[in-house]
Formats: structure tokens, C-alpha cells, sequence
């Protein structure tokens, strides 16, 4: 989660982005850090667990904060358009299936602005040849892991190839 975090905070440090979407928010970290980042911004947080959204109000509550809206909702059911300038998804449609994860995708395109980002955060079919430490640690490490990952995996060209075929432009 460390690397992931750095990345994300690169990106979005990077843009001035006003309306957000965090798309399957869980505890809602992401959508805090934004929302201590600049109190401007815009941020909808969904996720398709109830228990959470309401986790993440009590919390949002108690640090005060005004600019996120949490919301249950399941991620095939967003139907907003030309919304967002920013859509996250973090760890989250590594549970679906490739239909459903093609109707997210889609979703996101509708719902992002012309000229929005989409930061799209998953696992890989190949993700064991992406490694830092030394394989014999690493393999070890993360044994059994793919068994936990109920959903569809790609490799980077077949999602770069469903992304563009639902309209995305793929710029990394």
C-alpha cells in the first residue's frame, strides 16, 4: 500500500482537479487525504458496503470535514455524466468479473469530464514479475494471493485494450 499511496499522491498533487470520484472508497483514506488537501475540492466516495459509508460519515463527522459526500452505491449503478475531473479505483474491480469490470469502465468514460483523469489501480495477470525485493522473499511473501483475487485479471495491454475500446485515451 506504501508505493500505491506514493503514486497516487504524485498524480493527484500533480492536477488541480475540482469534482472527484472515489469509486469503491472502503475506509475512505483516499477521499480524507483530498479532503485535507484542499477544502475547495468536491469528492464523492462510493462504495458497496453500507457498513462503511457509515463508518466513513461518523469519522467525516468527528474531523469536520464538509467537501465529501459518501454514498452506497454499487459501482455498475453509476450513471452520472461528464462529472467528475478525477475518478479513482483503488484495489477494487479485481473482484469482478471482465463483463463487469467493462461496464465500470464504461461508467467511468460517462462520468468523467472531456478532459478528466481516470487513476485506475489494480492487480495484473503478470503482477509477480513486478517486483522490488528478491524473488525467493517476494514469492514467498505473497503465496496464495492470487487465490484471494475472486476476479478477472489483466495483463497490461488486454486492460489498456478494454480501455480504449469503452473511449479512453491510455496515456500510462
Amino acid at each position: 500500500g506504501f508505493l500505491r499511496s506514493l503514486y497516487f499522491k504524485k498524480i493527484a498533487g500533480k492536477h488541480k482537479f475540482e469534482k472527484y470520484l472515489d469509486a469503491g472508497c472502503g475506509s475512505g483514506e483516499y477521499a480524507f487525504y483530498l479532503a485535507e488537501m484542499d477544502s475547495e475540492v468536491s469528492i464523492t466516495a462510493v462504495d458497496i458496503n453500507e457498513t462503511a459509508i457509515e463508518l466513513n460519515k461518523v469519522i467525516q463527522e468527528k474531523m469536520k470535514i464538509k467537501n465529501i459526500k459518501f454514498v452506497q452505491k454499487d459501482l455498475a449503478h453509476i450513471t452520472d455524466m461528464q462529472t467528475y475531473d478525477f475518478i479513482y479505483s483503488i484495489c477494487v474491480v479485481l473482484y469482478m468479473t471482465a463483463e463487469e469490470q467493462r461496464e465500470i469502465f464504461a461508467n467511468f468514460h460517462n462520468a468523467l469530464k472531456s478532459k478528466g483523469l481516470l487513476f485506475l489501480y489494480l492487480t495484473l495477470k503478470d503482477w509477480e514479475k513486478m517486483r522490488l525485493i528478491n524473488p525467493k522473499y517476494y514469492l514467498k511473501m505473497y503465496e496464495g494471493t492470487k487465490e484471494h483475487i475472486s476476479g478477472y485479471l489483466y495483463t497490461k495491454e488486454e486492460l489498456q485494450k478494454v480501455l480504449r475500446e469503452v473511449g479512453f485515451e491510455v496515456i500510462q
